[in-house]
């Protein structure tokens, strides 16, 4: 029966049956599963058991509900999926392979648990004597018989742990170092080059034999061509008995052919080229092949290629054809035959095209290992900012599925933790106390804010002074003084107060020939300078009524 199990939250390690139907998730008592979270919607998802099926779909929550770290509208459940829902990190289990880790102790009281009624954990009831049946003398035979069994699977279930743990304790170890001494893309990069190189270098035997192999029946093919045209060149003369008149100069002049020779069939001695006329050919394979009667290549080292061909004639005395002599052809390979500098050519091009195409595949497969990483990074530094919560992933990769799910409840908990913080940290509205304050000063005076520098608050007599309206002067950024020399005097008291914020700075100004001195202070506020108060001083001591 599958379940679902709280991981994270309040309510870590309540499990929840799922029965066939439709059930809801939220915060609200009307909900099925009720969970104890205040970033939790009131109805934030439901999940329906159909047919075998089990289908979660989000309530237009306000956090959104996330399935391995993938945000969702609807999505199929199976077992191992982990569902978040703001903080509560939620895990789909199978509860029949859960029930040997459920087995408590006996003799131990489990106390209450908070919340809704339907995440009551039911701890596991051992049988009472009552019901404890022994078992069977059969049951007890098949018992023992599966005993027998166990040591052949814990054997291999060694040899396989074995292996695992010399990969992981002593290759690989030494593989992940390889990225702390050179950068990441290299290592791959490395490891990509050495697999074509080595692909191709042992691609380069097969392909060379196949080609050897396809040069030697070539050879082959052609020497009997050669031995063919040779015998039919020299047909007539033989049948005429002018054995002075048969010739090989023909079959010489072919490129790769050695020797061309034309041998009697009756002793196998040499007819021509006249220079070796009754002598007879050093080649085995000649005297074998004569006997069988009909034409015959061979191979008889790396580099030779045989062929004969017979010379047939009508025996009058016989009344059948009768083979008189053959023609004999030895033919070099070496012409047609892979040389170092052509096997070292064809590993050289192989090798360029296979760097080409793993180039182009190295590209794309760096690119698809950065591209989440950077992904998670920009949302991570973008929920950092702003205060976000989520960071998603559409790879279906479960690591980083499970990475991106962790990041998200880790600043879903940071951001808890820091909304109390914030409220300590809360700026009020200072409008009032500046309006006031303005008022209170017999001079003429008037606040600047300390975040955008704007004008706050001026009293009658700064307006009187410098001949600047309320109305139009409230909100004006210093810059936007139409008066250059207040302007720039302001400007710089400005940049003085930021330097000495516990500090009057003073600066000397006339309006209409009069001088004055322009005295700065600033006021602060829980996140630094809230706003400055400049006040006109006459230098006379007052001002003229």
């Amino acid at each position: 029966m599958l379940a679902i199990r709280i991981v994270s939250g309040p309510q870590t390690g309540a499990v929840i049956p799922l029965n066939s139907g439709t059930a809801t998730i939220g915060r609200s008592e009307d909900c099925s599963f009720q969970l104890v979270s205040p970033g939790v919607s009131k109805q934030h998802a439901k999940i329906e058991v159909l047919s075998g099926k089990i289908i979660i779909s989000d309530l237009d929550s306000k956090n959104g509900t996330f399935v391995n770290g993938v945000q969702i509208r609807n999505k199929s459940l199976k077992e191992g999926d982990r569902i978040a829902l703001h903080d509560v990190l939620m895990e789909l289990i199978d509860t029949e392979k859960e029930k040997p880790l459920m087995v408590p102790p006996p003799n131990i009281h489990y106390p209450p648990q908070f919340g809704n009624v339907a995440y009551q954990h039911q701890p596991f009831q051992q049988p009472s004597e009552a019901q404890y049946h022994p078992p069977s003398q059969g049951s007890q035979l098949h018992m023992a018989a599966n005993n027998e069994e166990v040591p052949q699977n814990i054997n291999a279930n060694e040899f396989m742990t074995m292996i695992n743990n010399y990969v992981e304790d002593v290759v690989l170890p030494g593989v992940y170092r390889l990225p702390q001494y050179l950068e990441f893309k290299w290592v791959l990069g490395i490891f990509m080059a050495g697999f074509i190189i080595l692909v191709t270098a042992l691609s380069t035997i097969p392909l060379l034999r196949i080609l050897k192999t396809s040069i030697e029946r070539e050879s082959q093919e052609h020497a009997l061509t050669i031995a063919k045209h040779l015998a039919d060149d020299n047909l007539n003369a033989i049948g005429q008995g002018l054995n002075t008149a048969v010739s090989v100069a023909g079959a010489l002049k072919r490129p790769g052919v050695v020797d061309a020779l034309v041998i009697s069939n009756v002793d196998g001695s040499i007819i021509a080229p006249a220079s070796k006329a009754g002598s007879y050919p050093d080649i085995a394979f000649v005297h074998d092949a004569r006997k069988r009667g009909k034409e015959a290549v061979a191979q008889v080292d790396s580099d030779t290629v045989v062929a004969l061909a017979p010379l047939e004639f009508f025996n009058a005395e016989t009344g059948s054809r009768g083979i008189t002599a053959y023609s004999v052809v030895v033919y070099d390979m070496g012409s047609l035959a892979v040389d170092d500098g052509k096997t070292l050519s064809l590993f050289i091009q192989t090798l360029f095209i296979g760097l080409l195409i793993g180039g182009i595949l190295f590209f794309f497969l760096y690119k698809m290992i950065e591209y989440p990483l950077k992904s998670m990074n920009l949302q991570l530094n973008d929920a950092l900012k702003s205060g976000g919560s989520h960071i998603t992933i559409d790879y279906d990769f479960p690591v980083l599925q499970n990475l991106a799910s962790n990041i998200s409840s880790a600043l879903t908990r940071t951001s808890d933790s820091g909304s109390s913080n914030a409220m300590t940290s809360f700026e009020p509205d200072r409008t009032h106390e500046m309006n006031n304050l303005v008022e209170l000063i017999g001079f003429g005076s008037l606040t600047i804010n300390g975040n955008d520098r704007t004008i706050s608050a001026m009293n009658a007599v700064f307006q009187e002074k410098s001949h600047m309206n309320l109305q139009d002067s409230l909100y004006m950024s210093v810059n936007e003084i139409p008066d250059q020399a207040l302007k720039l005097s302001l400007i710089d008291l400005l940049e003085r107060v930021d330097a000495e914020p516990d500090q009057i700075i003073t600066n000397e100004l006339e309006f209409n020939g009069e001088s004055y001195q322009l005295a700065a202070q600033a006021v602060q506020g829980s996140q630094g300078i809230s706003y400055y108060v400049i006040v006109l001083l006459p230098n006379d001591g007052g001002y003229d009524e």
